[in-house]
């Protein structure tokens, strides 16, 4: 299971539409259906009931949904504080410092930068 993958089954389940998903995803309609069998195969169950040009959920994507939603937001909130951490907006300040005072200090050496302090 990967996060594209639930990306794909979400974006799936809102719309109710291949088509829709693929468009609001930037994928075409084959990609997207791989991303799906590779999903249900590695889970090892259905998760989408295809009827026509409709799309619907079965039990297990029921079930699912709720999971993958948070999944998906973990993995976008890891990714923009490690981005805030690479451009320097989130870290730790070292410095030869007594525990006590370890906070005044970094305040001192890490305020100028506006960087955020995690003491």
């Amino acid at each position: 299971m990967t996060v594209t993958q639930l990306e794909c089954f979400l974006a799936i389940a809102r719309t109710r539409s291949f088509g829709r998903a693929a468009e609001q995803l930037a994928k075409t309609q084959p990609a997207l259906s791989v991303q799906i069998q590779r999903l249900e195969a590695d889970l090892g169950v259905t998760l989408l009931e295809r009827t026509g040009r409709e799309v619907g959920l079965t039990g297990a994507g029921e079930i699912l949904v709720p999971h993958a939603e948070r999944i998906v937001v973990e993995v976008q909130h890891s990714r923009t504080k490690m981005l805030d951490v690479k451009g320097g907006v989130l870290g730790s300040c070292g410095s030869g410092c007594f525990r006590r005072s370890r906070r005044i200090s970094c305040l001192r050496c890490c305020g100028r930068s506006g960087r955020k302090i995690q003491a």
